[in-house]
């Protein structure tokens, strides 16, 4: 998670204090590198299945490189691999993979919203919403927190793959001289209590 996070929601302020904390592209990146790095090897059980065949492998430290494109996200892996089997050897040093992602589009279209926000940090930018949404073919969904009105958990979700994509913002309302109730249209997008909703669903 972020320095900056709600962990009981396990989410990432991306405005906090009237101030913009949404990520870089390579920000986020780094992230799915590290991810990759500390998790790989749990996925590969020391390489269980193939011992078990005969074969000795003897692996270094990996090293990802992740890029986020349109459509795809591709990973490529320094991860040097001795493979011996009887009286052969074979040695790896790079894994390459492309995987279908509409990650890109979601996240592009977030830093578009927050760019917004940016300039008004006490306010919901809901035209920008609707502008977004018809431009990318995402879907929008605000949250309250515990029915806060100040803490909104921002859902985007792809309509085309179904990924999504989440963050938490927290306004001033009362310094602005606003509240929610200021807000027309504002139920197209405000849905149930946050928490509330992700008790329900796991029942």
């Amino acid at each position: 998670m972020p320095p900056l996070s709600q962990e009981e929601l396990g989410l990432p302020y991306y405005l906090f204090e009237s101030r913009s904390y949404f990520p870089s592209l390579k920000e986020v990146e780094n992230q799915l590198e590290l991810y990759v790095d500390h998790e790989l090897g749990f996925c590969l059980q020391n390489f269980d299945h193939f011992v078990k065949q005969g074969y000795v492998l003897l692996s270094e430290d990996i090293s990802t490189t992740v890029s986020l494109s349109f459509n795809t996200v591709r990973f490529d892996l320094a991860f040097p691999l001795k493979i011996q089997k009887d009286s052969s050897t074979k040695s790896l040093d790079s894994f390459s993979t492309s995987v279908p992602s509409r990650l890109y589009v979601l996240y592009n279209t977030t830093s578009a919203y927050m760019d917004d926000q940016a300039q008004f940090p006490q306010s919901i930018c809901l035209s920008c919403l609707h502008s977004l949404m018809g431009e990318q073919n995402v879907y929008a969904e605000l949250r309250l927190v515990n029915d806060s009105e100040e803490k909104i958990v921002f859902v985007i979700t792809d309509q085309q793959s179904n990924l999504i994509y989440q963050f938490l913002n927290e306004y001033d309302f009362q310094k602005a001289g606003t509240d929610l109730a200021d807000y027309e249209n504002l139920s197209e997008f405000v849905k149930e209590d946050f928490e509330e909703e992700a008790s329900n669903e796991s029942q």
